[in-house]
């Protein structure tokens, strides 16, 4: 599935091809095997409230949001071979271009909005 993130508080589009990760291989996959991510592309994944960098060949943002689609913690720019800190709030990791937050300028407390595109193919 894909979707569109808006970040409703400061009105701004994080990525309109934000790919869902939501099964236990998507989750566990993640964008590794990639050798960069698109502008408006990205990856949400659900369940998840840290991640690693290990084997990863780019640097991203990772937006860490809770139940109600806000963020609880933005981190700008983290590296191949890093991970982040486990964020006991967090339901869910987006990871999008790195300086994608700065331009949007996305805070923690800000509120994220997920919706399916309209143009979004028809799930059988």
């Amino acid at each position: 599935m894909i979707l569109k993130v808006h970040n409703q508080t400061r009105s701004t589009l994080l990525g309109d091809k934000i790919e869902l990760a939501e099964t236990a291989w998507s989750r566990a996959r993640g964008l590794l095997g990639r050798a960069s991510l698109g502008e408006g592309e990205g990856l949400l994944i659900t369940r998840c409230n840290a991640i690693h960098m290990f084997f990863m060949r780019f640097a991203i943002d990772v937006a860490f949001i809770d139940d109600n689609d806000r963020v609880v913690r933005a981190i700008h720019t983290i590296r191949p071979w890093r991970a982040t800190w486990f964020y006991p709030k967090a339901t869910a990791a987006l990871e999008l271009p790195a300086g994608t937050l700065a331009k949007g300028l996305t805070e923690p407390g800000d509120q994220l909005l997920l919706e399916i595109p309209e143009d979004a193919p028809e799930m059988p």
